[in-house]
């Protein structure tokens, strides 16, 4: 199996707040979609955290426009509200009051 990924959570955010738009080599308008899947490219990696930019909402609207376009969707689960990774696992601000039983039944 080849599998051709790229990570692209920022995609959404680079073209609704900082204006971002795709062309070709020849410079004309495109979709990211179709230049990253020109070149073979068949998978994507979004990140998903419980709160801020990345949100459900973010994330799954950003997982239809990919799957929509053909790509198998990867998804990077961060129970956190920023950042993390094995050595940094702060749970969220909003779970603070939420016991651990109760944290590992709603995950």
């Amino acid at each position: 199996m080849h599998i051709q990924e790229a990570l692209l959570f920022v995609v959404g955010i680079m073209e609704t707040q900082q204006g971002a738009n795709w062309l070709t080599t020849e410079g004309k308008n495109t979709t990211i979609e179709s230049i990253f899947g020109g070149g073979g490219m068949d998978s994507v990696r979004l990140r998903i955290w419980t709160d801020g930019d990345y949100d459900l909402d973010y994330t799954l609207a950003l997982a239809q426009r990919f799957s929509k376009a053909g790509y198998k969707i990867y998804l990077d689960m961060h129970f956190s509200d920023t950042w993390a990774d094995p050595s940094d696992q702060t749970i969220p601000s909003s779970w603070d009051d939420t016991s651990v039983d109760t944290l590992a039944a709603d995950l």
